[in-house]
Formats: C-alpha cells, structure tokens, sequence
C-alpha cells in the first residue's frame, strides 16, 4: 500500500513540474493545474478505494519524510539543471522566451515558478542527505551542499530576490539541523543570514524600478483594505477592484514617477496582502492562528519529519511575502506534504481508529470531485481548440461563437474566457454583444484591456458617451499607455470637438516615452497628421 502511495505521489509531482497542455490557454500555468488536479483526484479515488478492501489500514497509508523526499528532490534537481541548460543555449523556453536570462523558467512562465519550485523542493532534498541511511553520507550532503548552492547563484543570475531570499531560509534551516556544534551552527547561521540579506539588498538597488513598482501596489492595496477592513472584498476582490483603485490613487498621488510605472496588476506579488484585500483583517487572523497553532505543535511534537514539514511551510510562507508561489500547483502539493509530516501522528491514529470511514469519505469526495473537475478540463480543452482558429482561416463565424456559447454555462465565472468570448463577438462584427460580454469580464476582473476594448467597442456602436468614459479609465488606470488618448483623439476628430482635439493632441506629442515601438510612433505620425489636416 505505502508503495503504491509513493508511486502515486511521483506522478503527482511530475505533473506539477512538467505538464505543459499546449491545448488549454495559458499552457504552462493551466496546463500544470489540469494535469496535477487529475493526478491528485485520481490518487485519492485509488488509495481510498484499495485502501477499503485491505485488511488491515494500520500504517497502510502513511509514509514519511523520506519517502517524500525523493520525488520532491528529483523534481528540484530536474529544474535546476533544465534552468542552467536554458542559460547555456542548449536548451530553449518551450513557451517561446526570448534571449538573455529570462528565458531560464524551466517549464514555468517566469522566473517566479522557478524559485517557487526550488524553495519547496530544497527541504525534501536536505531531509534526504541528513537521513542516514545512505552508504555515503558525507558525498550525499556534500551533493546537497552544491544544490543549494547552485540555486542561490540561479536566483542571482535571473534576478529572483524572492527566490534569494526563501532559498537562504530553507539553508539556514537546512543548516541548523544538520550541524551538532552549537558555535559552528551559530556561525553558519548568520553567515548565510549575511549573505543572503546582501545578496537581496544589492538586487534591490540594481532593480529600483520594480521595488518602486511594488511601493505603488502596496500603497494602492492599503487604500483597498481601508475602505473595507473587517471582511475585505470578497474573494475577487482583487481582481475585480483594484485597477480601480489604482486609478484613483494616480490621480490623487499626481506622481510622473508612479504614472511611468503604472501598468496592469492582477497580483500583489505578496499573498498576504492579497488575503487582506480579499478577507480583511478576519482572513489575516485565521492564517495567522493556524501557523501559531503549527508551529505549538512542532515544538511540542519534535522529530526530523516535523521540522522537513516547518521547513516547507517556512520556505513558502517568506516567498509568499515577495511573490506569488500559490500561482503554481506544485507550491500546494508540497504544502499539503508538509502539513502531513507535521500532524502525522495525530493523522496516523485517525487513520488507525477511523480506517475505512476516513477512506469511504475521500473516496466518495475524490469520486465527486473527478465528476466536477474533467468536464471542467474538457472545457478547458475545447476553449483552447476554439481560440487558437488563426487569424488567416478567416473571422470568426457563427459556428465559433456556437462553440463559445455552449462553453459559456461552465466557464461562465472565467474572466479570461469572458474576454475571450466578446473578442470573438467583436470580430464577428456582434459589437453591442462584444460590449455586454466584456463588461461581464469587467466585473469579475477590471484591467486596462478589457476597458479598452470595452471603449473601442462602444464607439463603433456609436456610444461616444461611454466611450469617452471607458477611454478616460483606461488612461487613467496605465497613464504611461499612449492608445487610450488616441482613441480619445480619433473620437474627438468625429464628433467635431477641435479644441479638445487638439488638447488631447499636445497631450499625446509632449507625452514622455517610456518604451520606443513602432505602435508609438505610428501614434504619433498619425497625430501630427490630424493636426495638420485641421491647422490644429
């Protein structure tokens, strides 16, 4: 039994870290989700089930840090070296990524999975070295000893102080546990403590950009837990106000600095913050009750899988201040292990008490969330077949829109797929529909592209009065974005409205240029032009 779990837990990890579906949007992120969701769904149903016509559950089904270790340790190895041969050239991003360091993120979209990826699989593999039972210990640790060091020079060199950070956390721990000299141990602990805080604050100083950046979400996101900070706004809250909100805040802050750097945001790029914005101060609390509680228990309880397990949870708790590691499915199914070698004495006597009834119910739930999740994933499926039609087939046809219609009852709540959905509307020239359909995406996800379509839309329709409106928030949402006063520009043009016209011209050619591209400048020839052709 305990080796058809470990079997099972490989697949699970393997799907998490290499399961790219070309087939469903977003390929390397929802293809990750679709295929450890069913792995996970399907363990389950399988361990439940055999579990039932056993005879004896005692033990059957509970196994140990090191029986964990491995697969999380061959996974963490497999993305360090997939990184490192996408450095080299050997290899390239599968999604597409350009040249330069960027283009080492594994399987994953961005720099973000890797550090998300070796922050909860490094603890599995100091585990492993420190077990023991290995014919050479001392060559096993030194192997560990490189690992963690071959990804805090992987985090530098992509630029992760995310990644930096939560790596030299798990080797400190790493650290503590396995040295027994208590002046040794002190002094590893702060040199790593040292370098890893050096390491962070140079990156900081090199990429003051980005740390501005975050200042201008963290500001935004306070002003959002202000207006609501017992229950928070719900759980697309986020999503679903915060461009708002951060129109609001530039157009009080009146900061050229902010304004340049003002772009979409659909994360906080801090877990914690987004848990406050979404569940106020009561969703805060109750996190902060169950670490308290697991900690308590680590130290009343403590043992080599316990502290694997808080090494896990430490790991992830100290990158979810800088990230977003719950964006990939891997960071929850560590999370979930970790949590079983902390409590997996109390599990163990429920198990033993509770055998059959324990596995009936995760059988029952695993067999019903199977019958939610594959429609779900078929749906997935078919929207990635139906949005790929290439451009050059033809527009959009009614057949398509059929396609989008049908999927509609299950991925109704999908605001990617409700943009999706009025895209394909538009092309279909169904403009008043396109209009009604993003302003559902709207409402479970506002950002500057849906309310830029939105105003595109509304003008060919001839709704100049939203239009303008949808035009003016978008600009104001991505003030640095040139399209937006275009459209106000060409709008103005048609209505006859010369002197705004021409205000919103001078705006446009003084307007300072963050990136050159060829877009811009067509803007901006295109600008001149109208001016001239009015003796603006």
């Amino acid at each position: 039994m305990k080796d058809i779990t470990k079997l099972l837990l490989l697949i699970i990890v393997i799907a998490s870290v290499c399961s790219i579906d070309k087939s469903v949007p977003d390929c390397a992120i929802m293809g990750k989700w679709v295929g450890a969701g069913g792995a996970v769904l399907v363990s389950i149903l399988v361990v439940s089930i055999t579990a039932l016509f056993t005879h004896s559950n005692k033990g059957g089904t509970t196994i140990r840090a090191g029986d964990m270790s491995w697969p999380f340790a061959l996974a963490g190895i497999a993305v360090l070296m997939h990184c490192f041969l996408q450095l080299s050239g050997v290899l390239k991003h599968i999604n597409g990524g350009g040249p330069g360091v960027y283009a080492a993120v594994a399987g994953f979209d961005n720099p973000a999975g890797v550090a998300a990826a070796l922050t909860v699989c490094l603890p599995f593999m100091g585990y492993f070295s420190l077990a023991g039972n290995s014919r050479h210990p001392l060559l096993v640790r030194l192997v560990a000893y490189a690992v963690f060091l071959l990804s805090l020079i992987l985090m530098a060199v992509i630029g992760s102080r995310a990644g930096i950070i939560a790596t030299g956390v798990v080797l400190v721990l790493f650290l503590a546990q396995g040295t027994d000299a208590v002046r040794l141990r002190r002094a590893l602990l702060v040199a790593a403590v040292a370098a890893v805080a050096v390491t962070a604050v140079a990156l900081s100083v090199q990429k003051r950009a980005s740390s501005t950046g975050r200042m201008l979400i963290l500001n935004v996101c306070w002003d959002m837990i202000k207006e609501r900070p017992l229950l928070g706004h719900g759980l697309h809250g986020f999503h679903s106000q915060y461009m708002i909100y951060q129109a609001l805040f530039l157009d009080r802050c009146r900061s050229e600095v902010m304004d340049m750097l003002a772009d979409n945001v659909t994360h906080p790029l801090n877990e914690y913050v987004l848990l406050a914005v979404n569940f106020g101060i009561t969703g805060v609390t109750v996190i902060i009750g169950i670490a308290v509680m697991i900690v308590r228990f680590c130290m009343r309880h403590p043992s080599r899988d316990g502290f694997t397990g808080l090494s896990v949870i430490a790991g992830i708790a100290v990158l979810a201040m800088f990230s977003y590691p719950f964006r990939y499915p891997l960071t929850a199914v560590a999370l979930t292990c970790a949590l079983m070698m902390v409590f997996r004495e109390p599990a163990g006597r429920l198990t033993d008490r509770y055998g059959k009834t324990v596995c009936a119910v995760s059988a029952v739930l695993s067999a019903a969330g199977l019958a939610l999740f594959l429609p779900w994933a078929a749906s997935q499926h078919r929207w990635g077949r139906v949005s790929s039609i290439p451009d050059n087939a033809g527009h959009h046809t009614d057949t398509v829109i059929k396609e989008y219609e049908a999927l509609l009852g299950r991925l109704g709540n999908d605001p990617y797929f409700l943009y999706s959905y009025a895209y394909a509307l538009a092309d279909a020239e169904r403009n008043g529909e396109a209009v009604s359909m993003a302003g559902e995406s709207q409402r479970l996800m506002a950002n500057y592209d849906t309310v830029l379509f939105m105003a595109e839309q509304e003008s060919l329709c001839g709704d100049t009065d939203k239009a303008e409106q949808h035009y003016l928030l978008a600009s104001r949402m991505c003030p640095v974005r040139f399209v937006p006063l275009y459209g106000l520009f060409c709008l103005y043009e048609e209505q006859g409205r010369f002197d705004e016209m021409k205000s919103m011209g001078q705006a446009i050619l003084n307007k300072r240029i963050k990136v050159k591209s060829p877009e811009v400048s067509r803007i901006r020839l295109a600008v001149r032009q109208g001016m001239m052709m009015h003796n603006l």
